[in-house]
């Protein structure tokens, strides 16, 4: 720890900020123990986000146990997904008088995700101790009464807080007091269900989410769950597994609900997909197969199908030749990912960092949504030194557990799931060859022209409501506020006269690109504010956007608008097209940003904005709210 400590105050020292997030990331990649995450989150503490490519995000906890051992291992198991985490806990159960209090703590903090982690034995502590001196309409009271409590706290947070919200279910009691017979209809297991059925749906109509405490209970095991010796002395209930393993379920919705998600897979091939070294072993001895050790990679490669399945974009980045790759992948009867699995290949004998590179180029992505998995110690090194916005993750032991530990690693862990997400793969393949395209058309207004595009524009509703969340939560680049919607927040402004909220879907000769934009807008008073507008990566710099804004600006002179508003936030992420409304003719408004909020930034201009030609468009005609 004293040399972690000594070359990080040494890169901070030089003001290398980014050098010093790489040092302490990999710490907690490569030996995540208690020790090394208080080192790491003290040394964080002192880490520019800016400089760093760090995202901020405060989170506040509401517990009625200590909380504090919990909240450095938070802060540094963030770390590695790009998140810089700053915490606040009320004291020992004091969050509800913290919550009401107008001077709290907790509200000038301010926090922008809330986690509500209770345990039963304080909430629910007849259906925990004396469940059985109930009977039925005890039992049913105090049911009610367990989920009031909550209730009552979340309502009092959305008195002043738009805050994240994750809620931790209430794990069924180790030992029921029925014993063997407990799973019938009245036993404690049914009690304690109902419970979190009830705050699942809480959760739902408060914009928050769910947290399955009885999985987590499950994977660490009772015994590493809870330290009764340590609630007795310090009322800290939980184990030093269970510490970690929760903290790092939080990070999982951390990510998500920052839009610090992952969103390609790149993988090495020898010793990572297969056993061995190719070019050594030659196809047919290499470890791929129905024994072991091949079986445990075979199963790898069946845990990253299903990666892709889920919307993973696969590449390759290996030291290999690349003919004998293909040959493997096409004609192995083992494999289990073909050549077509792949969006993009780096396969080659060139400095796997250089390859990295190109293909996030080439893929148009953020190297902070990369992951990079490969077994050797040395390219990994290689990685997080030079690279330290993707995620590098090394394979080691036996492969038997390579798929087990992928399925559980949450590297990928989204808040929805949609038809865009199964043939995301497809879509970018599809990419490959508008690029092969353009390289064969002589201008970028021929290519443009050619693609014949179209562009159809509808309302939110039902059936994309939830690919409109998801985008909120996914999108980086072009996202002009970078704000996280819920699909309850969007689906509630369907029902306000005073809002349009549309989603894009683009079509071209090479196939369908399903919904790639949302936008929305607040009209009144013969005034438009463009509140959001994102439009996914992979569609950028073909002027789709212009047609997405004239759209907008049609739509608010069919209610009767004139004045467009628009407005920007700022972020490192979002940089390379913070310019464009200014050049699309919009000025920096008079409007003095809220003081809530003093880094948005509002701009103005008035009338409609024309049609880009190529492009044709096919958008709601009358508004939703005439």
């Amino acid at each position: 720890m004293s040399d972690l400590r000594s070359n990080v105050e040494g890169l901070l020292a030089a003001g290398n900020h980014r050098a010093a997030r790489a040092a302490l990331a990999a710490a907690v990649l490569t030996k995540p123990t208690t020790a090394t995450c208080h080192v790491v989150a003290d040394k964080l503490s002192q880490i520019d986000p800016v400089d760093a490519g760090l995202t901020p995000v405060k989170v506040a906890y509401l517990t009625n146990y200590t909380v504090d051992p919990l909240l450095p291992l938070l802060a540094a198991r963030a770390l590695p997904s790009g998140l810089k985490v700053t915490t606040y806990a009320p004291g020992f159960d004091l969050w509800m008088q913290e919550l009401v209090e107008p001077s709290s703590g907790l509200r000038q903090f301010n926090p922008e995700v809330v986690i509500v982690d209770l345990l039963p034995e304080q909430v629910a502590q007849d259906l925990t101790t004396r469940f059985l001196a109930l009977g039925r309409e005890g039992v049913e009271q105090a049911v009610n009464a367990a989920v009031s409590v909550i209730e009552n706290g979340i309502g009092a947070l959305r008195q002043w807080s738009k805050a994240r919200l994750l809620v931790s279910a209430l794990p069924r009691p180790l030992g029921p007091s029925l014993g063997i017979i407990d799973a019938i209809p009245s036993g404690q297991k049914a009690a304690f269900a109902s419970i979190n059925e009830r705050l699942r749906d809480l959760c739902q109509s408060a914009g928050g989410h769910l947290v399955d405490t009885d999985r987590l209970v499950a994977e660490v095991g009772w015994s590493g769950w809870r330290d009764y010796r340590m609630w007795s002395i310090a009322r800290m209930p939980y184990g030093n597994a269970a510490m970690h393993r929760l903290a790092d379920e939080h990070v999982r919705y951390l990510r998500a609900l920052m839009g610090r998600g992952r969103k390609v897979l790149v993988l090495d091939l020898d010793d990572t997909l297969w056993g061995g070294v190719l070019g050594e072993r030659g196809e047919h001895a290499i470890d791929l197969g129905g024994t072991h050790p091949g079986s445990g990679f075979v199963d790898f490669q069946h845990a990253i199908a299903e990666l892709r399945r889920r919307g993973v974009i696969l590449a390759l980045n290996s030291s290999n030749d690349v003919d004998e790759v293909l040959g493997v992948m096409r004609r192995h009867e083992a494999m289990v990912l073909r050549p077509e699995d792949f969006s993009a290949m780096r396969v080659n004998w060139q400095d796997k960092a250089e390859n990295m590179v190109a293909l996030a180029d080439e893929l148009n992505l953020g190297l902070d949504s990369f992951v990079f998995i490969d077994n050797s110690d040395t390219e990994c090194a290689r990685l997080r030194d030079a690279l330290p916005e993707v995620l590098t993750c090394q394979l080691t032991g036996d492969p038997s557990g390579y798929g087990p530990w992928l399925r559980q690693s949450g590297l990928f862990d989204s808040l929805g799931y949609s038809d865009e997400d199964r043939q995301r793969g497809e879509m970018y393949r599809d990419e490959v060859k508008r690029e092969q395209h353009r390289q064969s058309i002589g201008s970028l207004d021929e290519f443009l022209e050619s693609l014949q595009m179209e562009l159809t524009a509808e309302h939110v509703g039902d059936a994309t409501v939830a690919r409109a969340a998801d985008l909120t939560q996914r999108t980086n680049q072009f996202n002009m506020t970078t704000e996280r919607r819920t699909a309850d927040e969007i689906r509630g402004w369907r029902e306000a006269r005073d809002r349009v909220a549309l989603v894009f879907s683009l079509k071209d000769r090479f196939g369908a690109q399903g919904i790639i934009a949302f936008a929305a807008m607040q009209i009144s008073g013969g005034r438009a504010v463009i509140t959001d507008l994102l439009v996914s990566c992979r569609v950028l710099k073909r002027h789709v956007e212009d047609a997405i804004l004239a759209v907008l600006t049609e739509h608010a002179a069919a209610r009767g608008a004139e004045q467009i508003v628009a407005r920007v936030r700022p972020t490192k992420r979002n940089a390379p097209f913070i310019d464009f409304y200014p050049s699309r003719g919009f000025s920096a408004s008079d409007d003095a940003a809220p003081a809530s909020d003093p880094t948005l930034q509002l701009f103005t201009r008035r009338g409609r904005m024309p049609r880009p030609k190529h492009i044709a468009i096919q958008a709601t005609e009358a508004p939703l709210h005439s």
